[in-house]
Parts: structure tokens; sequence; C-alpha cells
């Protein structure tokens, strides 16, 4: 795994790192909040992956 573009890698340095996980909502209308929460982060182009309800 490679994170080049946040990470510069040395030689015979550490290969162990954190990051930091985002903040994640569950619930049923969970959904009707997810536009506001984008805008107010500053997102334009937003993509939303659920499963099916049932």
């Amino acid at each position: 795994m490679s994170f080049s573009s946040y990470f510069t890698q040395k030689s015979g340095g550490d290969r162990i790192f954190a990051v930091e996980a985002p903040k994640i909502k569950f619930g049923r209308d969970s959904l009707l909040e997810i536009g506001d929460d984008a805008n107010a982060l500053g997102m334009k182009r937003v993509a939303v992956f659920t499963d099916r309800r049932g």
C-alpha cells in the first residue's frame, strides 16, 4: 500500500503509520443530513454509496 502523495518514505524508516478516520453517520434518516454536511465541508461533487433497504 502506498501513500506517496501524503507521506515521503525513507530508506530504513518506519513501516507503520496512523491515519485519522473520518466521522461516520449511522441511522435511518442520516441521508437526509448528508447534503448539508457535504456543503459545510465545501464539497461540490459528491458520490454517496448505500446498500438496499430491506
